[in-house]
């Protein structure tokens, strides 16, 4: 009688635990093709069945945070690293939703966080750059960056975002040579032509400058603070009539007040 209930119990052992990983797999799958309601069903499943499964609350958050639902994500990356807590990149995401909630000192723990548990993590070291110049300390910006590349050489968003931060320390011969590297490197983000083109406005290099600027608005042409700092240049080289052409396109697109990132 015990070894039938003994054989029994491994039988529904064994279909749970396939059941478990069929719909983790079938999430994945879905996952890897951005069918994020999808997944979030199977991811969903899987947990009922295995509820300390830090990866399929991990990826779960990630859809979440794709669909714009920040609240939901918070609460699976937070149970990700409760049951996995060397877990880094959920780390990183807490502390991307925190950053965007301006709770910075929360943030930092959690990049942190994420460094300790892998410390080769170019992104956690990239994040926490970001961080740093949302508060102001650029140089420990600029260490952290150097950090992400250092990891990974070919990180085009740190070279762009090391750009920004030499160009809020005045160092804007380092911010033109990192917004090259990124260039050369593949980027085609209007960020990086908006920085090299503030870098080259802050030389007095202004028809670069505009050339710059002209270029980040090709590739996005709803970014205000390119229309807003093309028509400073306009201004400042007596051109009042293109210069208003682009206060206004700025004004039409963000109209409430707004500071500069830089």
């Amino acid at each position: 009688m015990k070894e039938v209930i003994l054989t029994i119990g491994l039988i529904l052992f064994s279909t749970l635990a396939y059941s478990q990983e069929s719909a983790l797999k079938k999430a994945l799958a879905y996952y890897d093709q951005n069918m994020f309601q999808e997944a979030i069903k199977e991811f969903t499943k899987a947990i009922e069945e295995e509820s300390n499964s830090a990866i399929a609350y991990y990826k779960r958050g990630n859809c979440y945070k794709a669909l714009g639902d920040k609240k939901q994500a918070f609460s699976d990356f937070s149970e990700a690293v409760r049951f996995n807590p060397n877990y880094p990149e959920a780390y990183v995401n807490l502390g991307i939703l925190l950053e965007e909630e301006r709770n910075y000192p929360d943030a930092m723990i959690s990049y942190e966080n994420a460094i300790r548990s892998n410390p080769r993590l170019d992104k956690a070291y990239y994040n926490r750059g970001e961080l740093f110049i949302d508060m102001g300390d650029y140089v420990s910006a600029i260490l952290d960056f150097d950090k992400a590349i250092n990891i990974n050489p070919a990180y085009i968003l740190a070279y762009s975002q090391r750009c920004r931060a030499y160009i809020k320390s005045g160092l804007y011969e380092k911010a033109l040579s990192d917004c090259n590297q990124a260039i050369a490197l593949g980027s085609n983000e209007a960020e990086t032509y908006y920085y090299r083109g503030l870098a080259f406005k802050n030389k007095k290099m202004y028809a670069e400058a505009l050339k710059d600027f002209s270029k980040a608005l090709e590739l996005d042409p709803k970014y205000s603070y390119v229309y807003h700092s093309r028509g400073n240049i306009y201004s400042s080289l007596g051109n009042n009539a293109e210069a208003i052409v682009d206060y206004t396109k700025a004004i039409d697109i963000s109209p409430f007040p707004f500071d500069l990132p830089l």
